[in-house]
């Protein structure tokens, strides 16, 4: 048996070295190899990579910045990397001793494309806990809750070979993140397993994408339209969704096919955006990402 792990890393020298101590703990290290894919790092973080390279397996290609969803799913999608089991990891986070035992425990027996996950507790700069479940309730793992909002973070994620290999013969390009991804193929056409109790301290600071709370209601917005409205960006999700529609239509629903055809129309078609937007099924807990969904989906950019 043989697990990866995947990294993107970016000047993270700030806390990559405790989460490369936590990585050095898991039970399962000696079957585990840690393969990093560097951003274009200015900081020190190749260099603790490097002398990590002395306790931990770790392959680490150094290459030029294309932004965490990309720089993951360049990892995800290299076939030279080869493992029974697949797990992504973030560079500010700590992991539990045993998060790799647990994922791996839950996806033993699984015949068919799978995914776990698990909750997660939420710690500040200084390794304090300022939540202790990120989660309260089980998370709705249906397609269109994930096309609204993703529930679940990618450090978070252990999925089999066999959800990979399916995943990995598809002509994918544009997406919103890599997790995203593997998220709504592994509901479509295999099984996800959530494990209620944290298995891992999410790390939220002024450089990631929680803390983006902190800027002010202006600048907020015109981050946001900038993004909305980019080449990279622009329709991201419909366009996703087209290749999604192509590669599970047997998978799904007659409500879920039709909630995804009207996104793949939405960018051209008003009536398809009015019909998102009040459709029942258009929530989420997290109710900023539900406002900036609806938001898009009236601009036609989603």
């Amino acid at each position: 048996m043989k697990i990866a792990i995947l990294m993107s890393t970016y000047n993270g020298q700030k806390y990559l070295e405790e989460q490369m101590k936590s990585l050095q703990k898991q039970t399962l290290k000696d079957i585990t190899t840690i393969y990093i894919r560097d951003d274009g790092s200015n900081d020190d973080t190749i260099k603790i990579i490097e002398r990590w390279s002395e306790y931990l397996d770790i392959v680490l290609y150094k290459e030029e910045n294309i932004g965490p969803a990309q720089s993951f799913w360049k990892l995800f999608m290299n076939m030279d990397i080869q493992a029974d089991y697949y797990a992504f990891c973030d560079q500010d986070d700590i992991w539990d001793y045993d998060k790799l035992e647990k994922g791996v425990e839950a996806l033993r027996n699984e015949k068919k494309e799978a995914l776990w996950c698990s909750n997660c507790r939420i710690i500040n700069n200084n390794n304090k806990v300022i939540l202790d479940k990120m989660n309260m309730k089980v998370p709705d793992f249906s397609i269109v809750s994930q096309m609204v909002c993703g529930t679940t973070q990618g450090c978070s994620m252990m999925l089999n070979n066999i959800l990979r290999n399916y995943i990995a013969q598809k002509n994918i390009k544009k997406f919103p993140m890599h997790d995203f991804v593997v998220m709504t193929y592994a509901i479509a056409k295999g099984n996800v397993i959530y494990d209620s109790n944290p298995s891992f301290s999410y790390r939220v600071h002024d450089a990631n994408v929680i803390a983006s709370g902190g800027k002010n209601t202006l600048t907020h917005i015109k981050d946001s339209l900038k993004r909305w409205f980019s080449n990279s960006h622009r329709n991201e999700l419909s366009e996703f969704a087209k290749v999604f529609m192509k590669d599970n239509k047997d998978c799904l629903d007659m409500e879920t096919s039709s909630y995804i055809t009207n996104l793949i129309k939405s960018k051209y078609n008003l009536i398809c955006r009015v019909r998102i937007v009040f459709n029942r099924n258009t929530k989420s807990d997290n109710k900023r990402a539900e406002r900036s969904f609806k938001i898009r989906t009236i601009l036609g950019v989603v």
